[in-house]
């Protein structure tokens, strides 16, 4: 009896453990399971969340104890009117255009530009953007030869996904580029090669450097909702490592629903930045210390916008008014000004792109719908300056539409005599229908 029962305990006992070890394993499988779908959750979130800046992550980088208004400065701003078919109107570009120089740019199947986003010119370089095709930064020496490439397109930190814009730091001779889907700026020295990466505390669309080292951000349609201290502001002056010292211009029309794609609408001049806020029709300056000034306000003619833009029909009221108020919705999309001339573009009601180049000093101007050459020695003009030096202006020059119409240019440059050497002639001729474009230095004439 009693080795019967013994035996029925080791029974008992064995059963037991038998359990206990399908319950440890059997929780050991949930917890395996667990963790691997608590990763891919976070993977997830990860993915989702952190591929771009987030609220938290934004506030985190963010210090505006020191922000103040900028103060507007009384001045009076210079009035420019614009009316249709009036003399001004030139669409020749022989009348009010001389050129100066062509530099074509070296092709390789390394190398190939799809569009020029950008273009800035330090130290007789050139470095070209082109954001959405190639996803890089192209550099060429003055005479067109390529010096280098910074290509890092990708998902890793010290890669991006989306060039917005690029700045020259000439304090501390580094490149800028900024990831604006990722919310980080990329550091590189003038020959392209890699040094940092920055994350920023804010959204923005494009920037500029002051002399002394601060940064002149333009918000645009990034409203910055997570922090009230800048939320709203179409204008911002502060640092990268977050610390904000100036805001301006609160509350302008953030307008998304007009799908509007901004250009590169900041330009640096004599230390100073200018800008034109969406639908302001005014161009405004700034100083590093924070204060600022209308310099012109654009007057177009009435009802321009009424046809062409399709906004919510919700906003019936919000369109009546900007139209009869005479904005046209693209003023600030590209803005250069120099000593002597402004320059901007905008769109009408036709959906046509106007260029116009303004005199600052005589207030003469131009304005151009179409572009061609009655004596055939501009290869093919779009008309927008990329930069402008000394008074000169860059514009680009499409490969393709050179290679057709070199024969016509090369015969009209011939009659003209017009000083441009052989050697540069033969570089023209050269090109082809698949080349990278070529860049056109040229001068307004004015009467």
């Amino acid at each position: 009896m009693c080795k019967l029962i013994t035996y029925n305990k080791v029974i008992l006992f064995v059963q037991a453990m038998h359990c206990i070890t399908l319950i440890f394993f059997k929780m050991k499988y949930l917890i395996c399971l667990l963790s691997g779908f608590l990763l891919l959750s976070f993977s997830a979130c990860e993915l989702f969340f952190f591929s771009r800046p987030n609220v938290g992550e934004l506030g985190r980088n963010i210090d505006t104890r020191t922000i103040n208004d900028m103060k507007m400065i009384d001045s009076i701003a210079e009035n420019i009117y614009i009316a249709e078919n009036e003399s001004f109107v030139k669409n020749n570009v022989d009348e009010f255009i001389r050129i100066v120089d062509y530099i074509p740019l070296e092709t390789n199947e390394n190398m190939i530009i799809g569009n020029i986003d950008k273009l800035i010119l330090h130290n007789d370089i050139f470095y070209i953007l082109d954001s959405n095709k190639a996803k890089s930064v192209f550099i060429f020496n003055k005479d067109g030869s390529y010096k280098g490439k910074i290509s890092r397109f990708g998902q890793g930190r010290n890669e991006y996904r989306y060039l917005r814009d690029m700045e020259l730091d000439t304090i501390n001779n580094q490149l800028i580029l900024y990831d604006r889907n990722d919310g980080k700026v990329l550091f590189f020295d003038l020959d392209g090669n890699f040094i940092k990466t920055h994350k920023v505390g804010l959204r923005f669309s494009n920037f500029k450097i002051f002399p002394n080292g601060d940064f002149f951000f333009y918000t645009s349609n990034n409203q910055n909702v997570h922090n009230s201290h800048i939320s709203g502001f179409n204008a911002l002056i502060g640092q990268l490592n977050g610390k904000m010292f100036y805001r301006c211009l609160k509350n302008c029309i953030f307008l998304e629903n007009l799908k509007i794609v901004d250009g590169y609408k900041l330009n640096e001049h004599n230390g100073n930045i200018s800008f034109s806020p969406r639908l302001s029709n005014t161009i405004y300056e700034v100083e590093v210390n924070g204060q600022m000034r209308k310099v012109y306000n654009i007057q177009f003619p009435s009802g321009q916008m009424e046809n062409y833009v399709q906004l919510d029909p919700s906003y019936p009221n919000f369109l009546n008014e900007i139209a009869n108020a005479g904005y046209y919705y693209s003023l600030g999309g590209n803005l250069l000004m120099n000593d002597s001339l402004l320059y901007f573009l905008y769109v009408n009601n036709e959906g046509q792109y106007n260029h116009l180049w303004y005199n600052r000093n005589s207030m003469d101007f131009h304005i151009s719908k179409r572009f061609y050459s009655s004596s055939g020695r501009i290869l093919s003009f779009s008309g927008r300056p990329l930069f402008s030096k000394n008074n000169q202006l860059i514009g680009v020059i499409n490969a393709s539409s050179a290679a057709r119409s070199k024969s016509i240019f090369l015969e009209a440059h011939n009659k003209k005599n017009n000083g441009l050497s052989e050697c540069l002639l033969s570089r023209i001729e050269a090109v082809t229908e698949y080349d990278n474009p070529i860049l056109m230095i040229y001068e307004i004439k004015w009467n």
